[in-house]
């Protein structure tokens, strides 16, 4: 095989125009590479370039912030380096890397490498981003395996600083060391794996979200208590129902179903009934846009504030009182995405400004809570509205965010990213 180094890698190609495929490329983009992005259609090849092109505006105005003119050629320079296809072969023709960014599925990732191995250039390197599965079970249709290896990036790539790379038992030395040094032409810091499942973040952070679903499952804490508890009592920055909702509860289940399946005697690969029952009514996370279907895993003993008085049908003061409670959860969602939004910023005085404008939202938010609470009872009476223990609760969540982001002020923004699968 040729030398070769990262800094002479020209051209890549990254197969999935899903959330890791236009993260991949847009990281690509900005260090200077030609990216090709196979998706399966027009439609969504359209759509990948739109998300790209709002990534790389959003980072490159951090490095261009007072000049509209520099910042629209900077980024229409970096822009002219993408190329979509749908065609795989016309993709990865002529890629030096090509990068495998679809479904987490292990039939579709096999299959997906056989047919890219007939198409690519002798001296290309072949890349899994799988995050669960072995890449010597990925693998099983590759001829030239010397070539082929693990990158798992974390979502959302742009922000996420750490990719795993993972060797096989027939990976290559030069294969290995032109991935380490690409990953740093990427800005991104590597360590290094066996061909172990879930390499190492998952194979530590599956398990501990599963046992947080379990324990609100035997009602021995509530999800919102378990999500304060590990933001300030382990530092985390995410609860682990938020990551579970951000990740995407049929990611987290796809995942303990192949963990299962190879180890069906570990406690800790159990599946679970909750997550599976959601996952198959369509409730998937944030990524289908619903308001934390995660946090519909829950115990009637977790918090028996919660359930409800029997009666023969709903009536209309039950109905508006349940509307304006989910509209108190969409608060406090919306509070939960502002801490995520930090992450974005700059420690600088945008960033400051930002937070001084979060924090009397926070506030005004608490507020509006209380108000609604008074004048639904006022209106409707007490026993027409929900469990003042509830709407407490909702209050008290808000201004556990708030302490929370204050806590964020204080560290430096780089500390605040959680990993995410």
């Amino acid at each position: 095989m040729p030398s070769r180094t990262s800094s002479s890698i020209n051209h890549i190609a990254v197969v999935g125009s899903g959330l890791m495929g236009t993260g991949i490329a847009q990281i690509g983009l900005e260090a200077g590479i030609h990216v090709v992005l196979v998706g399966r259609s027009e439609e969504k090849c359209q759509k990948a370039v739109a998300t790209i092109r709002m990534g790389v505006t959003r980072a490159t105005k951090k490095r261009i912030p007072d000049n509209q003119e520099a910042l629209t050629e900077k980024v229409n320079n970096l822009m002219s380096l993408l190329t979509t296809t749908t065609s795989l072969e016309q993709g990865v023709r002529n890629a030096e890397v090509v990068l495998e960014a679809v479904i987490e599925n292990l039939k579709v990732k096999q299959n997906l490498l056989e047919e890219i191995e007939q198409f690519v250039r002798n001296d290309c390197l072949l890349v899994t981003n799988t995050s669960s599965f072995l890449l010597s079970d990925v693998a099983a249709k590759v001829t030239h395996r010397e070539r082929f290896a693990g990158m798992h990036f974390f979502n959302p790539v742009p922000v996420m600083k750490l990719v795993e790379v993972v060797r096989t038992a027939h990976t290559s030395d030069y294969t290995y060391e032109t991935l380490m040094e690409l990953c740093h032409r990427l800005s991104k810091k590597p360590v290094s794996s066996k061909d172990t499942s879930g390499f190492i973040v998952n194979r530590l952070l599956i398990p501990y979200l599963m046992e947080a679903v379990r324990m609100v499952e035997r009602g021995d804490a509530t999800k919102e208590d378990i999500d304060v508890a590990m933001k300030l009592g382990a530092g985390h920055p995410m609860g682990p129902f938020e990551i579970i909702d951000f990740v995407g509860l049929d990611t987290i289940k796809f995942i303990m179903d192949e963990w299962h399946q190879r180890y069906p005697q570990s406690t800790s690969f159990q599946p679970s009934a909750t997550l599976d029952k959601l996952v198959a009514d369509g409730s998937l996370g944030r990524k289908t846009g619903q308001a934390r279907p995660g946090r519909q895993i829950d115990s009637p003993r977790a918090n028996p504030d919660h359930q409800k008085t029997p009666c023969s049908s709903p009536s209309r003061d039950n109905r508006l009182s349940s509307y304006c409670g989910m509209h108190v959860s969409q608060l406090s969602e919306l509070t939960q995405r502002i801490n995520a939004t930090l992450t974005d910023l700059d420690a600088d005085g945008q960033r400051q400004l930002f937070v001084t404008i979060m924090s009397a939202l926070y506030v005004t938010t608490a507020v509006l809570v209380v108000l609604l609470y008074v004048c639904l009872i006022y209106v409707y009476g007490s026993s027409s509205v929900a469990s003042p223990s509830i709407w407490t609760s909702k209050l008290q969540t808000l201004l556990e965010h708030h302490r929370h982001l204050n806590d964020l002020i204080k560290r430096d923004p780089y500390d605040r990213r959680t990993t995410i699968c």
